[in-house]
């Protein structure tokens, strides 16, 4: 049945959108005796008869969209995928404040409990597309979100989750989860964005794939994995006596832990880095919520190991690994100084020489030691502070330092002074020491007392090994050589191969062959080795170059010979 309704009722239909230039005009045509009989088709649609066009023009009165049909077919409200449309052979228009045409030719792919999705016939090259392998413009299908009726969406991608990324008709992109609000995460209208958009969405992929892994991770000891970790020092003894930056975020979820203990860490000063001849600066301002973090080793290893032994993990301090015990071809257990110890599964993360890699068969094809130029000899100190000077940039980081290969640092703290020297070869103590006079001589206030540290470490710089597992073996950290060449951080990858190691471990079910074991090799260097492998590529091609050569030459380009970056990320 059709309601007639005068122009009286019509007028308070419309009071909600007066401000509407469309229903402006409708009250225009009203008041001008433009349009004659007005009808209510149900409750959510109007049909407008123009006085002179016998066509008839409809209005939905939920989006106040204005259409016409084809000759004499009157419009209905129709549910497609679990979303209302006006349907109007062959159009099904959407009821969003943007209105997108569709047909019955686009079938709808999903139906979920938070959204509906159509795949559409051409693709909209306006919205990135992302399928977790590599990023493209032109997204196929659209989204109708079930608690927001006044937009529509282009996909992004879907998350493993079940979360998803769209980009509304604005540019604007958004998560949106099951029963929660949707959340912007940027837009990509300059290659900057794009780019920044792109990291983003990777990160929070990356982070709903560590807290799976961490879930199971803590699963190990908890459901029926008998874990013994062998350590060669005491348990107070364990981890070098200084500093590390790595994501606090990252770790925190990984142990289940909302924040790190007070006086534990601190925010690292702005930095600069010096050329070789010492005529070139790069000074790095952070802005303040972008300072890095640093942390002290030792406090960071009791939360990990409170965390492991928590979830059932048992400790063997004081046991010194001496190599594997190889059965056939698989890895059987340990020969220990106290002993040999059968085991299905060795996890091998006994360091960069570890005995345990360095003793496997050839046949295991898993390289054994690393070469020159793959490890960097440190040596770092905390030194007493002879005067209270507090530099604009307390973190001077010196690239081949006295046209040495390596790097060392000087950073000035509040009560103390931290120096890093370090080579591509084994340190002498007369070389530290002539590193140091050389510091003091251009720092007068770095003090004689070391208060901390004062010890020398060995840190990888190179890829990743390229084949980390064997049947009963696994490699992680150091003794995989995860870390960034770049710089030597090596926390962040080792907390994710572990958890990408524990993922694989419990979906394996008891299996520890080298193929069960695979997938985790494969998976951390396709998310991680590319990133690692480009970065050592970049370290190797300097280690090539005369000294004079690494003197920042591009910025020869300025007139001045410091370059300010300024609020860096």
């Amino acid at each position: 049945m059709y309601l007639v309704v005068n122009h009286d009722q019509l007028e308070q239909t419309f009071e909600s959108q007066k401000e509407d230039g469309k229903i402006s005009k409708v009250r225009s045509d009203l008041l001008s005796g433009k349009l004659g009989e007005i009808k209510r088709i149900g409750r959510q649609l109007l049909e407008l008869q123009p006085l002179n066009d016998k066509r008839p023009v409809f209005v939905d009165l939920l989006n106040m969209h204005f259409f016409r049909t084809e000759e004499d077919e009157r419009p209905s409200i129709v549910k497609y995928g679990g979303v209302e449309f006006i349907k109007h052979i062959p159009i099904l228009e959407s009821r969003t404040k943007q209105v997108l045409m569709l047909t019955e030719e686009n079938k709808c792919i999903a139906c979920t409990s938070f959204y509906s999705e159509f795949q559409l016939l051409d693709e909209d090259e306006s919205c990135l597309k992302w399928n977790f392998s590599e990023w493209s413009h032109g997204s196929d299908t659209v989204v109708f979100l079930h608690d927001d009726t006044t937009e529509y969406y282009l996909t992004c991608c879907h998350l493993t989750d079940g979360s998803i990324v769209i980009m509304d008709a604005d540019g604007n992109y958004y998560r949106k989860r099951e029963g929660q609000p949707r959340e912007n995460i940027g837009r990509a209208d300059t290659s900057e964005e794009e780019d920044a958009l792109k990291t983003k969405i990777e990160n929070i992929q990356e982070e709903i794939n560590l807290k799976v892994a961490k879930e199971k991770a803590a699963k190990l000891a908890k459901e029926g994995f008998d874990v013994t970790v062998y350590e060669k020092k005491k348990r107070e003894n364990i981890g070098h006596d200084w500093e590390d930056r790595f994501d606090f975020r990252m770790v925190l979820d990984a142990v289940e832990k909302d924040e790190m203990p007070d006086g534990a860490w601190k925010y690292r000063g702005n930095t600069v880095f010096v050329s070789p001849s010492k005529r070139t600066e790069v000074k790095i301002d952070f802005a303040p919520d972008k300072r890095q973090k640093v942390m002290w080793r030792k406090p960071l290893i009791n939360i990990i190991i409170d965390y492991a032994e928590s979830s059932g993990v048992k400790f063997a301090f004081e046991n010194e690994i001496l190599s594997p015990i190889i059965k056939g071809n698989a890895v059987v257990g340990i020969c220990t100084a106290n002993g040999e110890v059968s085991a299905d599964f060795v996890i091998d993360a006994a360091g960069v020489f570890s005995p345990v890699r360095k003793n496997l068969p050839d046949s295991f094809s898993i390289e054994k030691m690393p070469k020159r130029g793959d490890v960097f000899y440190g040596y770092r100190a905390y030194f007493d502070k002879a005067k209270d000077v507090n530099p604009e940039y307390p973190f001077e980081v010196y690239l081949y330092h006295e046209r040495e290969q390596g790097l060392s640092w000087f950073m000035t703290g509040d009560d103390y002074v931290d120096v890093l020297i370090g080579r591509i070869d084994p340190l002498t103590d007369e070389k530290i020491n002539e590193q140091t006079r050389l510091f003091r001589k251009n720092h007068d206030w770095l003090g004689e007392n070391i208060v901390s540290g004062g010890v020398r470490g060995v840190i990888p710089v190179r890829r990743s090994l390229s084949k980390m597992v064997a049947n009963g073996y696994a490699a992680v950290g150091d003794s995989a050589f995860m870390t960034t060449p770049m710089n030597g951080m090596g926390i962040e990858l080792s907390v994710k191969a572990g958890l990408l190691l524990a993922k694989n471990v419990i979906n394996s079910n008891g299996d520890f062959s080298a193929n069960a074991l695979w997938e985790y090799n494969k998976e951390y260097l396709k998310l991680y080795g590319g990133d690692v492998a480009r970065n050592e590529g970049l370290i190797r091609c300097s280690k090539c170059l005369p000294t004079a050569s690494i003197s920042f030459s591009t910025m020869r380009l300025f007139s001045r010979p410091t370059l300010r970056v300024r609020d860096v990320i």
